[in-house]
């Protein structure tokens, strides 16, 4: 446990470090062409159109408290998410992203399946992109819509039940007619972490 929290504290100093080094040389007249660090909607490094990555976090907590005082097992305040991962492009037509659960190293309870995404994807043609790795099962629009935009704070325990999480796979998906008809269809090694 210490060894991964010292790790994903290694990680993050460097993250910070590379930010600050590619800010420096760009504030100072760089060229724009090349490697730089933007953070318009979350931090992001690019070379030019040929790799981009970008930096993602996930936090959502509960807090409880009742009135009369009411002692329960669970405590106050619980950590549910604590996300971190990475994203991005390298050339014109591959995209890649990674992101893991890491609630247990923050206090949380450690979660059964600690990697959410691990995702290759190509977008070559227009009709038709291929990806591969572990993703959300294309089946229930309640568990492939995220939870910063579902309806409630928690989704339906009827998609958390039934419906088919992440998995690994292949998938392919697309639009026709101006994205008036989507589609996408997948192999999957079994039938999800639900």
């Amino acid at each position: 446990k210490t060894t991964g929290t010292s790790a994903w504290a290694a990680v993050l100093l460097l993250v910070l470090r590379a930010i600050t080094a590619t800010a420096q040389n760009t504030s100072e007249g760089g060229n724009n062409r090349g490697v730089r660090v933007s953070m318009k909607d979350r931090p992001s490094f690019r070379a030019g159109k040929v790799f981009r990555i970008d930096l993602k976090a996930k936090i959502q907590t509960d807090v409880r408290a009742f009135s009369p005082d009411i002692v329960t097992g669970e405590g106050s305040f619980s950590l549910n998410r604590a996300r971190l991962g990475i994203s991005g492009r390298l050339a014109r037509h591959v995209e890649f992203e990674l992101e893991r659960e890491a609630r247990g190293t923050f206090g949380g309870s450690p979660p059964k399946h600690p990697w959410k995404d691990a995702i290759l994807a190509s977008d070559y043609f227009d009709k038709i992109q291929v990806q591969a790795g572990k993703f959300k099962i294309p089946f229930s629009l309640e568990q492939l819509t995220g939870v910063a935009d579902l309806d409630f704070i928690q989704r339906a325990r009827l998609a958390d039940d039934l419906a088919p999480a992440r998995e690994i796979g292949v998938m392919a998906h697309g639009r026709f007619f101006k994205r008036g008809l989507n589609y996408e269809a997948g192999a999957f090694r079994k039938d999800g972490e639900n």
